[in-house]
C-alpha cells in the first residue's frame, strides 16, 4: 500500500501557495469564483490541487498540460509541488520544479531523509515510477478518476470493450510469449529435422563407408605381408661401380697437380704486375701534369685579344707580343715533353695489359680445370651414392612395407574408433532428438496456451466474472431491484464482444442503450469502480487515495446518495476527494 500523506504546492496553475494533508474519509471539494460572485464554481480551479498531485508524479496534468503552461500566471516562475508519501517502512519526498531559481526544471527524490536523485530528468522520472509501481494509465483508472471517466467504458464499441480487458491484462506480453513459443517451436522443429537427418547420414552412409575402409585395409595388409616375404637384396652392379670410382679418383689427383702448377705461374705474373704498377702510375702522373700545362697555355693564347684597337687603330697583338711569344715557346717545349711521356705511358700500359692477359688466361685454364674436377667429384659422389643406395634399398623397401602394414593396422584401429564415436553420437542424437521432440511438444502447447483460444480466453473470462461480481455488489447501492452486468458474446476471444445489460427482479434484461440517462449514469459508475478493483487486484498494488471528479452529473438526489453510500461503505479507510459543483450534497 502506498500512503500519500501531504501535498505542498507553490505557484501551480491557479494556486499560489497551498498545503494539503490527506485524511481518511470523504472530503468534498467545491470551487468559488472570486472574480465573479454570480458565476458558478465551474472553472474555479477545483481540480488544480489534484492536478498538482498528477503533475508531481508524471510531469503533466490530467488534461495533458505540461512545461510552462502549469506555471501560475501571476508569479510566472518558482513553481514547485512536493509530495510526501510512504511505502512499507520507507518515507519518500518527491518534489518537481518548473522555472525555479535554485532547482530549475528538476525532479528530486528523497528516501528517509536522504537525497537519492539521479542525474537527468528522465532518469529521475524512471526512478520515481520504479518506486511507485503505478504507470500513468493505471493512475487514471484507479486513483484519479477525472471528469467524464465513468462513461469511457460504455462509449466504447462492444469489440473495444473486450480489447480494454486485454489491455488491462497487458496482453502484449502474452502475444510476445506466444511469439517466443512459436519461434522456439519452429527452431526446435528445425533442429529436430537436422538431428534426424544427421542420424540418417551416420547410420546409412558414414558407418557403412567406414566399415568398407576397414575391409579394404585388411586386404592391403595381406598383400604387404606377401611382398615382405618375397623381398631380396641385389648386388649385381657393385663391381662396375667400384672400377668407375677408382678411375675417377686417379683423374682427380692428376687435375689437382696441374692446378698447382698453374697457380704458381699466376703468382709470378701477379708479382710482376705489382712491381710494374708504381712505374706506370709515376709516368702517368708526369704525363697528366705536362698535359695540364699544355692545355692551360693554349687556352691563355686563345683568349689574347685580336684585331684593331678602336682608340689608336693599331693591331691589338702588338700590345701582347711578349706574352704571345712566351706562350708559344712554352707550348712548343711542353708539346715535345707531352709526346715523349705519351709514348712512355703507352709502353707501360702495353706491358701491363700483356702480363694481365697472361694472368686472365691462366685463370681461365684454372676455371676449366676446376670444372673438370667438379664433374669428376660429382661422378664420384654419384657412384658412392649408388653403392650406398644398393646397400640401403633392401632395408628401405623392407621398412616401407613394414610401415604400410603398420599404417593399415593404425587405419583399422582409427576407423573402428570413428565407428564407435559415430555410434555414440547416434545414441546422443537419438536421446537429444527425443528431448527436442518433447520440448517441441511443450512449446507447441505453449503456443496454444498463449493464443486467443488458450489461457488468455480463460483469464479474460475470469476477469469479466470478477468485474461482474463487483458490479453485482455495487448494484445493491444503485438499484433496488436490478443488477448490472457485462456479457461475453462470441465463440472465440478474437471474435468476442462485451455488451452491457441490466436485469430487473423479473429477470427481464435491458441493453445499456435502452436504459434511461440516470440508469446509464449509475451503470457507468459501478462499471468503472469494478474495473478499478480489477486493476488493483491484478497489479497487486494499492493506494490510500481516491479522487472523483464531477461524478454526480445526470444523477438525481437518490443516485447521488447511492454513490456516497457506496463510497462511505467500501472506501472508509481511503482519503476520498469528491470534486463537484453541485451544492448541498449528502454527507457534506
Amino acid at each position: 500500500m502506498i500512503v500519500f500523506e501531504k501535498l505542498v504546492i507553490k505557484n501551480f496553475l491557479s494556486i499560489q501557495e497551498a498545503e494539503l494533508v490527506l485524511q481518511k474519509g470523504i472530503t468534498f471539494v467545491k470551487g468559488v469564483n472570486l472574480d465573479d460572485s454570480k458565476s458558478t464554481s465551474n472553472a474555479a480551479g477545483k481540480t488544480a490541487i489534484f492536478d498538482a498531485l498528477y503533475w508531481v508524479l508524471y510531469g503533466e496534468t490530467s488534461k495533458g498540460k505540461s512545461a510552462d503552461s502549469i506555471i501560475n500566471k501571476q508569479s510566472g516562475r518558482e513553481t514547485s509541488v512536493g509530495l510526501y508519501f510512504s511505502k512499507l517502512e520507507d518515507k519518500y519526498v518527491v518534489t518537481r520544479h518548473r522555472k525555479h531559481s535554485i532547482f530549475g526544471d528538476d525532479l528530486r527524490v528523497e528516501l528517509n531523509g536522504k537525497d537519492i536523485t539521479v542525474k537527468g530528468l528522465r532518469q529521475s522520472q524512471d526512478l520515481l515510477l520504479k518506486i511507485l509501481g503505478i504507470q500513468k494509465n493505471f493512475f487514471d483508472s484507479t486513483i484519479f478518476l477525472t471528469q467524464g471517466f465513468s462513461s469511457r467504458f460504455s462509449l466504447l464499441s462492444e469489440t473495444e470493450r473486450r480489447l480494454m480487458f486485454e489491455k488491462i491484462r497487458n496482453v502484449e506480453i502474452w502475444d510476445k510469449a506466444r511469439e517466443i513459443a512459436s519461434t522456439k517451436a519452429a527452431n526446435l522443429d528445425k533442429e529436430l529435422i537436422q538431428s534426424r537427418a544427421k542420424i540418417s547420414v551416420y547410420v546409412n552412409e558414414n558407418i557403412p563407408s567406414l566399415e568398407k575402409d576397414i575391409e579394404r585395409n585388411r586386404q592391403q595388409m595381406q598383400e604387404y605381408s606377401v611382398k615382405l616375404q618375397e623381398l631380396k637384396p641385389d648386388y649385381s652392379q657393385v663391381e662396375n661401380l667400384n672400377s668407375t670410382l677408382t678411375i675417377e679418383l686417379q683423374k682427380q689427383q692428376a687435375i689437382t697437380n696441374k692446378k698447382q702448377l698453374i697457380n704458381s705461374e699466376i703468382e709470378l705474373k701477379k708479382k710482376a704486375l705489382i712491381d710494374l704498377d708504381p712505374q706506370r702510375k709515376e709516368v702517368r702522373k708526369k704525363y697528366d701534369s705536362v698535359l695540364t700545362i699544355f692545355q692551360q697555355s693554349e687556352s691563355e693564347l686563345k683568349y689574347i685579344p685580336t684585331g684593331d684597337c678602336k682608340i689608336c687603330g693599331k693591331k691589338t697583338e702588338e700590345f701582347y707580343i711578349d706574352k704571345i711569344n712566351e706562350l708559344k715557346n712554352r707550348i712548343s717545349g711542353v708539346r715535345q715533353q707531352k709526346e715523349e711521356l705519351s709514348l712512355q705511358v703507352k709502353q707501360q700500359e702495353d706491358s701491363y695489359q700483356e702480363i694481365n692477359s697472361v694472368v686472365q688466361s691462366l685463370y681461365q685454364k684454372n676455371s676449366s680445370i676446376d670444372y673438370s674436377l667438379s664433374q669428376s667429384l660429382v661422378l664420384t659422389e654419384q657412384v658412392k651414392s649408388q653403392l650406398q643406395e644398393i646397400d640401403s634399398v633392401y632395408e628401405r623397401n623392407k621398412q616401407l612395407i613394414i610401415q604400410k602394414l603398420e599404417d593399415s593396422e593404425k587405419n583399422i584401429s582409427q576407423t573402428e574408433e570413428k565407428i564407435l564415436n559415430l555410434q555414440n553420437l547416434v545414441q546422443e542424437l537419438t536421446t537429444s532428438s527425443e528431448k527436442l521432440n518433447e520440448n517441441y511438444g511443450v512449446y507447441k502447447e505453449l503456443d496454444k496456451v498463449f493464443s486467443p483460444k488458450g489461457i488468455r480466453s480463460y483469464i479474460i473470462a475470469q476477469d469479466l466474472e470478477t468485474v461482474n461480481s463487483s458490479m453485482q455488489d455495487y448494484s445493491e447501492y444503485f438499484f433496488s431491484n436490478a443488477k448490472a452486468r457485462l456479457v461475453f458474446k462470441g465463440e472465440t476471444l478474437e471474435s468476442s464482444k462485451i455488451s452491457i445489460e441490466l436485469e430487473d427482479s423479473n429477470e427481464v434484461t435491458f441493453d445499456y442503450t435502452d436504459c434511461s440517462g440516470g440508469q446509464a449514469r449509475r451503470i457507468d459508475l459501478l462499471i468503472q469502480l469494478s474495473i478499478r478493483d480489477l486493476v488493483f487486484s491484478i497489479s497487486n498494488l494499492n493506494a490510500n487515495v481516491l479522487i472523483l471528479d464531477e461524478i454526480f452529473d445526470s444523477l438525481d438526489n437518490e443516485g447521488r446518495l447511492s454513490v456516497l453510500n457506496l463510497i462511505q461503505t467500501n472506501y472508509k479507510d481511503y482519503c476520498v476527494y469528491v470534486i463537484s459543483h453541485i451544492p448541498d450534497l449528502p454527507y457534506e
